[in-house]
């Protein structure tokens, strides 16, 4: 009552008045900023773990994978492979130059001296021949090996092995040659381009 009696005082006065909905709007902003934030962080957690699982899940697949391919049994299977394919190789070979093989065979025949014997013959898809074979002696595969090397249809011919055994008290020579067929890329070039129809 300082009023009524004409008095003026500078004693502070409490405002009482509600708060205006600025500051309610400006609260309920901040906490849905503070989701948002806690959900966003969530998530690049959640997509950066699972991105690295995913990767490293993948890597460990591929490296299983490696392994499986180094493997020493995938290995075998490749070679097994390979050597179905250089066969196959070969017997395409064989049949684009069948009259090859006779001419070859009829002067190996011619060749082959009467102290030796031929057990296995085998021609490469590049025409390299292996003879594995039994002779009396060491002088008659020097004489087989000197006889192929007159022929007109081979190159090369060199001894690879040699070994001597008893067998029934006498000497038998085991050996393995090989040689190049002279004529080989030649007369399979010329029946592969003619289409392979003679015999």
């Amino acid at each position: 009552m300082p009023e009524e009696y004409g008095i003026k005082t500078d004693e502070p006065t409490l405002d009482i008045t509600p708060k205006s909905d600025n500051t309610k709007s400006a609260s309920k902003i901040f906490y849905l900023t503070m989701v948002l934030v806690v959900v966003a962080l969530g998530l690049f957690v959640y997509f950066k773990f699972h991105g690295d699982s995913v990767a490293n899940d993948k890597q460990a697949n591929l490296n299983s994978l490696t392994d499986e391919l180094n493997s020493s049994q995938n290995k075998k299977v490749l070679d097994q492979v390979n050597q179905i394919n250089s066969a196959a190789t070969v017997l395409q070979s064989a049949s684009a130059s069948k009259y090859l093989f006779k001419n070859f065979i009829d002067e190996l025949t011619k060749k082959i001296t009467n102290d030796t014997k031929l057990n296995n013959l085998a021609i490469d898809s590049s025409g390299k021949v292996t003879f594995d074979g039994n002779a009396g002696s060491y002088r008659s595969v020097a004489d087989l090996a000197l006889s192929l090397q007159s022929s007109k249809k081979l190159k090369n011919v060199q001894i690879s092995a040699l070994s001597m055994s008893a067998v029934a008290g006498s000497n038998l020579v085991t050996f393995s040659m090989t040689a190049d067929i002279a004529d080989w890329k030649t007369a399979t070039t010329a029946l592969s381009n003619s289409g392979s129809s003679n015999d």
